[in-house]
């Protein structure tokens, strides 16, 4: 609860003072729901909460909406603007610790719902790349598919490759366990080839050779080489296929059976 309230300070401060407590008017008469006494009462509860307990502000502020939500006022406006800003941190919160956690279906549902408010989270997009790969995919009974790790992978490599950095739930640049950008990109490449190396090898064998030849840790995972192993014994298969049947089983040799037993 203080890394939520370290994150919803700056919000705080910037909406805390924009308003004053709800202005009253002991003589007026409630003629409408938005003119009641009552909404400017919870106003101010919600206002006084905000500066000492943000937890029960937004408490405050889920009740005053579910009532006033509709009505046209700065102090409804100040409202929803808190509420939004506590519960995109909320979000984040509980997303950074179900990746700790290895909950995979709870990151991808927290994930999408992040992203989909924010496309530029680089951190959400990352973890939610690579903690898909990791403990949904390359595990004895996958959760997620190829194709999703493919599509989250490759929306991560995208916004950090245009530049944008994954955020901390402090809001500072932070690599979230990869020492730097070059890293991360070589182990979202890792996951995109893991998860293509059965439909799309030429494309995995790529990525995975550009690992093995650059200088990031990437290159030491034994995946790696396992994933070359079975794209190169997989090819290999096929052309000694192909000169089989080119040489009539061993029988006749041509300019193309000697280029396919020579590669």
């Amino acid at each position: 609860m203080k890394t939520l309230s370290r994150i919803l300070m700056l919000a705080a401060l910037a909406t805390a003072f924009a308003l004053p407590a709800f202005a009253q008017d002991p003589a007026a008469s409630p003629v409408a729901l938005c003119d009641e006494p009552a909404k400017g009462e919870l106003y101010t509860t919600y206002y006084n909460l905000k500066k000492t307990d943000q937890p029960k502000a937004y408490e405050t502020a889920k009740q005053y909406l579910d009532k006033y939500g509709s009505c046209a006022d700065n102090y409804t406006a100040s409202v929803k603007k808190f509420a939004t800003l506590y519960d995109s941190a909320q979000r984040r919160i509980d997303f950074f610790n179900a990746y700790d956690k290895g909950d995979v279906a709870k990151v991808n549902s927290l994930g999408a719902q992040i992203l989909s408010a924010d496309p530029n989270d680089a951190a959400v997009a990352l973890l939610s790349a690579w903690g898909s790969y990791q403990k949904g995919f390359a595990v004895k009974t996958p959760t997620v598919s190829a194709d999703e790790v493919a599509a989250a992978a490759q929306r991560a490599i995208a916004l950090l490759e245009s530049g944008k950095e994954p955020l901390n739930l402090e809001g500072k640049t932070n690599w979230l366990g990869f020492s730097s950008k070059d890293e991360a990109l070589a182990y979202l490449n890792l996951a995109i080839a893991g998860a293509e190396l059965k439909t799309n090898s030429d494309d995995a064998v790529k990525r995975l050779v550009q690992i093995a030849q650059g200088n990031t840790k990437a290159k030491e995972e034994a995946s790696v080489y396992s994933f070359l192993k079975f794209a190169y014994d997989k090819e290999r298969e096929l052309m000694v296929a192909r000169y089989k049947t080119v040489t009539k089983d061993f029988t006749v040799e041509t300019p193309e059976s000697q280029l396919l037993l020579a590669n």
